[in-house]
């Protein structure tokens, strides 16, 4: 397999503004590579009506490059649910995507196949409306929640609604920092 190093006028021009941000970060010499599926995901959000949420601790080609809202968990998951897109990618851990679908009831929330043992903490009538995706990287989730066939998720609120919240003991405990 030949690797170039080279990248297309288009493709160059598009994520110039990402490089600049990642220069740092991303060696030349990885930059094409990395290019190239950043423009990829792009267009397939575009296509398939999509945001990915990065949170701060993703890497900095997901940060920069791919990232539509990116910033802590509780703003991530209030952002999706301002935006118009249809599907959520939650790059990041489970409670993030629980998160999200409780405030996006009627959106599809797509997290990583690694995320799939925490599902038993996630209420029933929240994670039905969850896709795992089977897969090891995040960009390989990227590329199939991306491109994969989307099945909406029909869930009554009314019929399954969700657990009230339980006050804490000590009313510190229920806030925690980053």
């Amino acid at each position: 397999m030949v690797v170039s190093l080279q990248l297309d006028r288009k493709i160059a021009e598009e994520t110039a503004p990402v490089w600049a941000k990642v220069k740092d970060f991303v060696t030349p010499m990885e930059w094409p590579d990395q290019a190239r599926l950043i423009s990829e995901i792009n267009a397939l959000k575009k296509e398939r009506d999509a945001v990915i949420l990065a949170h701060n601790y993703m890497t900095p080609d997901i940060f920069h490059g791919v990232g539509d809202y990116v910033g802590d968990s509780l703003g991530l998951a209030k952002e999706a649910a301002k935006s118009s897109a249809n599907v959520i990618v939650q790059a990041g851990v489970h409670f993030m995507a629980e998160t999200s679908k409780i405030l996006s009831p009627d959106k599809t929330v797509l997290i990583p196949e690694e995320n799939e043992k925490d599902l038993a903490d996630v209420p029933d009538n929240v994670k039905g409306g969850l896709e795992i995706i089977p897969i090891k990287t995040a960009d390989e989730a990227l590329k199939w929640a991306l491109t994969g066939e989307l099945t909406p998720v029909e869930w009554d609120e009314a019929a399954d609604p969700l657990p009230a919240a339980q006050p804490a003991q000590d009313p510190g405990a229920a806030v925690a920092t980053h």
